[in-house]
């Protein structure tokens, strides 16, 4: 009392409503069980679809850039093509998200995002999916596990694309997959495919596609 007396201001303590007006890092939304992906936008996705559909050209966009993730790129493409509507869903894994190779954890993550992400596409258009696989440079030529039709082996890939679309003419490779295609290196190259669905896609992308499956 004797401080308060002689001229000495006391402590201010903020108050309640100083501390709520505190700025705070957003909390991120809880896992939704069902769709594994509470980052991608479902109306993102339609109007990305529709966007494509409308232009038919290629059109890239980034779905979702968080670090909570190890996966940095995940772009929507169209395919230039003369028949029915196809889709590419790119998942590129680059020198930002490397796979640590002794163990299998991130890869693991990377096939249930992918696989969760495709749930999305198929119940927003109704369409079929098939995986592609691609090789890139050599100098990425590190091993990811991945799945088909519940077999998994290794790949030395780092790039698995989905071809959403009209199951067309698939032919069975004689490995028990049902393969969609074989294609050789170079931009705008026609698939390789069987008689009648020859010319029914061409790819806007120049690496090589080693094979592609539907699931």
């Amino acid at each position: 009392m004797s401080q308060l007396a002689s001229g000495v201001s006391p402590i201010r303590l903020p108050t309640n409503h100083a501390l709520r007006s505190t700025p705070r890092l957003p909390t991120p939304p809880p896992p939704d069980p069902e769709n594994e992906l509470p980052f991608l936008s479902p109306e993102l996705l339609t109007s990305t679809l529709k966007k494509i559909h409308k232009s038919r050209s290629q059109l890239r966009l980034h779905l979702f850039q968080t670090t909570e993730t190890p996966f940095q790129n995940i772009h929507i493409g169209a395919l230039i093509f003369n028949g029915p509507k196809l889709l590419v869903i790119k998942h590129v894994v680059d020198e930002t998200c490397c796979y640590d190779i002794p163990s299998r954890k991130m890869a693991d993550e990377d096939f249930s995002v992918i696989r969760a992400l495709i749930g999305v596409v198929k119940e927003q258009t109704g369409m079929e999916v098939a995986l592609v696989v691609r090789e890139l440079m050599p100098a990425f030529q590190f091993k990811i596990p991945w799945v088909v039709h519940g077999e998994q082996f290794w790949s030395p890939c780092v790039q698995l694309n989905f071809v959403v679309g009209v199951r067309a003419g698939g032919f069975d490779s004689g490995n028990g997959r049902e393969n969609l295609f074989w294609i050789e290196e170079g931009e705008g190259r026609e698939m390789d495919m069987p008689d009648g669905v020859k010319g029914l896609v061409r790819w806007a992308f120049a690496d090589r596609l080693i094979h592609g499956s539907w699931i």
